[in-house]
């Protein structure tokens, strides 16, 4: 009798086992092995063609005058700044690209935020809103950071005040949050 029960026991066990391992096989990554992108590289100045600084430069200034002191709105997007920097042919090559990846870092916290936002109170999705919100203050850490070490992007921008997330009522200060340098701990 009781190697019945052993046996039913072990089949029960070895079938939880088998329905269990494809689930897990396809859960999204969780946080810490996620990693996070990188900007897009602004094409090298050629100095034969003639240079776009001031058209660049006034472009990126109306985002950082919206950005300034406010908080991130997730419905505006700044990847549409990845292919015009492409195309351009800037002397201040260092700086330009800083900022590039300033408004790129910014509208990847945005996404992230938006996708957490989304996902936030349902019961199963495909993308866990916790990891998404870690994303959204990694890549916002991560561009205040960036915006930070920019000594010429102080100098254009003295009176720029970085923005913070939206608020959802129960999180913690943005204050409170520090770029880790990687996901997770």
């Amino acid at each position: 009798m009781n190697y019945r029960v052993l046996y039913t026991c072990i089949c029960l066990f070895c079938a939880l086992l088998i329905a269990v391992l494809p689930v897990t096989a396809v859960l999204p990554a969780t946080a810490s092995q996620t990693m996070l992108e990188s900007p897009p590289i602004l094409k090298t100045y050629i100095p034969e063609n003639p240079s776009h600084d001031e058209h660049f430069f006034a472009q990126v200034t109306e985002y950082m005058e919206q950005l300034s002191g406010n908080i991130l709105n997730v419905r505006d997007d700044f990847r549409f700044f990845t292919l015009l920097a492409s195309g351009y042919n800037i002397e201040d090559h260092a700086t330009a690209q800083q900022l590039l990846d300033f408004l790129f870092y910014s509208a990847k916290a945005g996404d992230h935020y938006q996708q957490a936002v989304a996902n936030k109170g349902l019961f199963f999705t495909p993308i866990n809103a916790e990891n998404e919100d870690l994303l959204a203050k990694e890549y916002r850490a991560l561009a205040e950071k960036t915006f930070n070490s920019c000594d010429a992007c102080q100098e254009y921008y003295p009176d720029f005040v970085m923005y913070s997330l939206p608020s959802g009522g129960d999180e913690e200060p943005e204050s409170a949050y520090q770029f880790t340098g990687k996901l997770g701990f």
